[in-house]
Parts: structure tokens; sequence; C-alpha cells
């Protein structure tokens, strides 16, 4: 009977001394995940002003050719342009805005990927004052 009783006992001890450490670890991943989480984000904030950077630098360049075809061509009305270089520019510009559109959908996600582990994190880290 005392046997029984300490083997239970070393039992129970056992099975909640592996519950923590499996708490434990899984709350250290979960800091880790919302850590790789914040750096990622970061560098799509970076990435997303380069882009910026790049659309206002193409925008501004578009509006210069049509400046200067227009003054060259002595154009009064409006009427469609054709020219290489604008085809060009407006490809690089759509494309830019297209990238820029989504590195926009990446961070949106990855924040709200942010807040699930953070809630999770924060149900773990509850359970284990409890366990």
């Amino acid at each position: 009977m005392i046997s029984l009783n300490i083997l239970d006992l070393y039992l129970q001890q056992f099975i909640k001394r592996i519950t923590k450490k499996s708490i434990n670890d899984y709350k250290m991943s979960l800091d880790k995940q919302i850590k790789n989480i914040d750096t990622y984000i970061n560098y799509l904030r970076e990435k997303r002003l380069q882009l910026k950077k790049l659309i206002d630098t193409l925008t501004l360049s578009l509006e210069n050719k049509y400046i200067d075809l227009v003054n060259n061509q002595a154009i009064y009305c409006a009427e469609e342009i054709h020219d290489n270089d604008i085809d060009m520019i407006k490809s690089q510009l759509n494309d830019a805005e297209s990238y820029y559109a989504r590195i926009e959908a990446d961070i949106n996600l990855q924040s709200r990927m942010k807040i699930t582990t953070e809630e999770a994190f924060h149900f773990i880290y509850h359970m284990s004052a409890v366990a």
C-alpha cells in the first residue's frame, strides 16, 4: 500500500514537471515566433519605405517626360501620347505599385499573426501559473 502511494506521488510529480517543461518550451517557442514576426514586419516596413521613394521618383520622372514631350512636340490639346520611355516608366511604376500593395497586404497578415500568437502566449503564460 505504501509503495503504491509512493509510486502514485512520484508519477504525479513526474507528470507535473513534464507538463511545466512542455508549457515553458511552448512559451519560449511562441516568444521566438513573436520576435521573428516583429523582425519580418520591420523588414517589410523598410521595404515599403524604399518602394514609396521609388514610386515617388518614377511618378516624378513620368510627369517630367510628359512635360518634355508636350513642350518639344508643341502639343496644345489633349491627345494620346506614344513614347517608349513613357511606356517603360509606366510599366516600372505599375510593377512597383503592385509590389507595394503586396507588401501592405503582407504587413497586415503578419500583424494579425502577431496578435494571434501574442494571445496564445498570454493564454499559455496564465496556464503556466496554474500548472
